[in-house]
C-alpha cells in the first residue's frame, strides 16, 4: 500500500506550475491631432511582416553580454502575434491623428489611395544593467495611382525599463518607442518631402552634443558690437548686400 501511495504524495508535493502572463501594447493617441487630414483619400495599413522568433506570441529576450543570442519566455506572451498587434495599434494611432480621410485595413476591401507596409526587425527585451527594450521597425508608404514608393525608412529605438521584469519592459519601454515610430510615420504621411527628417534630426542633435562637450555651452560665433542704424536709407544697401550674398552662395 505504501508503494502505491508514495508516488501520489510525491506528485502532490511538487510546486505549482508558473502561471501564464499575457501582455498587450497600448501606444495611446497622439498629443495634437491634425485640424484636417493632410492625406486626402483612403490610407490602408497592411499586416506587418516579421521573421522567426519576432513573429510569434512568446516575448523574445536576450542578454546584454550575448548580443547574438535570443530566447523565448515560456510563460510570457503577447495577446496577439506582433505583426497583427502593431498593425492594429498603428491604425488606431493614424485615425486619432487624422492624417488621412479614411484609414482602413485590407480586410475591409476598400480600394486605397495609399498603402503603408511595415516589417518588424526587432521587438525584444534585453536583460542587463540596466534592462531595456529594443524596437526596430521598417515602414514604407506607397501611392497606388502610379505605384510610386513615397517613403522607405527604418526606425530603431532602445528604452530603459524601470525594473528587470517583462511587465516593466512592456509598460515603460515598448510603448514609448513604438509611439515614437508611429509619430515619425505621421510626419511622413503629412508631408512627403520629409524623407530626410530622421537623419537631419539625428545629425543636429549629435552635432550639438559634440560641440557643447568640446567647446562648452557658448555661442559658435561671437559678433563684435556693430554700429547702430542711423538712417532708413541704409536699408536698400542691406537689401543689395543680401542679393549679392545669395548669388555668391
Amino acid at each position: 500500500m505504501i508503494f502505491l501511495v508514495a508516488p501520489v504524495l510525491a506528485v502532490c508535493a511538487q510546486p505549482p506550475l508558473p502561471q501564464d502572463h499575457f501582455y498587450r501594447l497600448s501606444v495611446g493617441a497622439p498629443d495634437t491631432p491634425l485640424a484636417e487630414p493632410r492625406c486626402k483619400g483612403t490610407l490602408e495599413v497592411g499586416r506587418f511582416v516579421a521573421d522567426g522568433l519576432t513573429a510569434g506570441r512568446p516575448i523574445v529576450y536576450g542578454m546584454a553580454d550575448r548580443p547574438y543570442e535570443l530566447h523565448e519566455y515560456h510563460y510570457h506572451f503577447w495577446t496577439e502575434p506582433p505583426p497583427t498587434m502593431l498593425r492594429d495599434q498603428l491604425v488606431d494611432y493614424l485615425r486619432a491623428a487624422k492624417v488621412a480621410t479614411t484609414v482602413v485595413t485590407p480586410e475591409m476591401r476598400v480600394e486605397p489611395d495609399y498603402v503603408v507596409a511595415g516589417r518588424i526587425k526587432r521587438l525584444e527585451k534585453i536583460n542587463g544593467s540596466p534592462p531595456r527594450a529594443v524596437v526596430e521597425v521598417e515602414l514604407a508608404l506607397r501611392r497606388t495611382a502610379d505605384d510610386e514608393l513615397l517613403f522607405l525608412g527604418t526606425y530603431g529605438v532602445e528604452a530603459k525599463a524601470g525594473a528587470d521584469t517583462v511587465a516593466a519592459a512592456v509598460a515603460a519601454s515598448f510603448n514609448a518607442p513604438i509611439a515614437g515610430t508611429f509619430f515619425a510615420l505621421e510626419v511622413v504621411v503629412g508631408h512627403y518631402a520629409l524623407t530626410a527628417f530622421a537623419p537631419i534630426v539625428i545629425a543636429a542633435v549629435l552635432g550639438t552634443m559634440v560641440s557643447r562637450m568640446h567647446y562648452g555651452d557658448f555661442p559658435a560665433f561671437i559678433l563684435p558690437d556693430a554700429p547702430s542704424i542711423t538712417s532708413f536709407w541704409e536699408f536698400p544697401a542691406f537689401a543689395i548686400l543680401g542679393c549679392v550674398a545669395a548669388v555668391v552662395a
